[in-house]
């Protein structure tokens, strides 16, 4: 419940496991005071972020197959996590291979995946408010609600072959870890033909 029902999944162990509608009930009385304290920093934060970003931006827009942050006119991107899509079309080699490379080559708080929400086992078990299906069943429910996969392709293709992101908000990177960062992706991005060799011969 405190934490989007996150954590509730369809269990072999518990067969009479309930799904629940999630919520985000995680702050308590010391995690506001704390909270409070912490939104002095929240500025700086935000900035060191941008200015990362920034550096990426310009490094990772010259890599042919990435697809960056856009922020529009008029906007601000706090980059709590730097998104990026990829063109596996173009690189050639699929997202996970990649980022496979990118983790051994040791890119910290590098992710692979999202979560689409239509997924969920709560949504593909039915299951929200007791056993009963509701609010997907009942006497005033007519209508029959599919949430296979397949109904959001967009979404469903970025998750699961195009999304890669680092987890900026992860770590207070310095110059020399972005740097680092960078390196890695020259490295991986200037050697896809041996990764793809690799792979034709797995």
């Amino acid at each position: 419940i405190r934490n989007h029902a996150e954590a509730v999944i369809v269990s072999e162990e518990n067969p009479d496991l309930t799904n629940m509608l999630g919520h985000n009930f995680r702050l308590g009385e010391l995690e506001s005071a704390i909270g409070i304290c912490q939104l002095d920093k929240l500025n700086n934060a935000i900035q060191s972020r941008q200015k990362i970003a920034d550096t990426l931006n310009k490094h990772f827009n010259t890599i042919e197959g990435i697809k960056i942050p856009i922020v529009r006119n008029e906007c601000t991107h706090v980059y709590y996590f730097y998104a990026m899509k990829i063109n596996v079309e173009v690189i050639g080699l699929d997202r996970d291979l990649l980022h496979s490379a990118l983790v051994a080559e040791g890119v910290p708080y590098l992710s692979k995946n999202y979560q689409n929400l239509h997924l969920l086992p709560m949504f593909q078990e039915k299951i929200c408010y007791g056993s009963n299906g509701f609010p997907w069943k009942g006497s005033t429910i007519s209508n029959e609600v599919d949430y296979s996969k397949g109904i959001c392709p967009v979404a469903e293709k970025l998750n699961d072959k195009e999304f890669m992101g680092l987890f900026l908000c992860g770590s207070d990177y310095n110059k020399n870890e972005i740097q680092s960062i960078i390196n890695a992706f020259d490295k991986v991005f200037s050697n896809l033909d041996k990764l793809k060799s690799h792979r034709e011969s797995l």
